[in-house]
């Protein structure tokens, strides 16, 4: 997983030197660490629009830290996004988990999506 990570950066980071932004959908969820990390490396402080039906913010999963239930912690723990700096639009658990609130980001349920399309 780590190898994966450090290349999927090594990339994103050709990417922005180059004057590019990358626009990254889809994949795994793990990837979005890679894109945070060397998008902060480039422009510094972010904001998150995460459309997806989890918060990504477990601990940890299988006794492995880097999993794709657990990059937006590890975002935040490594100092790469703010908490009020996430949208998480789309979530789909009937309540936030204890995870997901210690981050701290807006979450918009699946449920209520309609609500603001009106």
């Amino acid at each position: 997983m780590q190898t994966t990570l450090r290349n999927l950066e090594s990339h994103l980071k050709e990417i922005h030197q180059a004057g590019a932004k990358a626009i990254c959908v889809g994949g795994d969820h793990s990837i979005i660490l890679a894109e945070l990390r060397a998008t902060y490396k480039q422009w510094g402080d972010l904001i998150l629009v995460q459309f997806d039906a989890h918060t990504d913010t477990a601990d940890q999963a299988w006794g492995e830290q880097f999993h794709h239930g657990t990059p937006i912690r590890r975002a935040i723990e490594e100092g790469l996004i703010k908490g009020e700096n996430i949208y998480q639009i789309g979530i789909r658990v009937p309540h936030l988990t204890r995870s997901g609130r210690l981050c701290g980001s807006e979450k918009i349920n699946v449920l209520d999506i309609d609500s603001f399309m009106t």
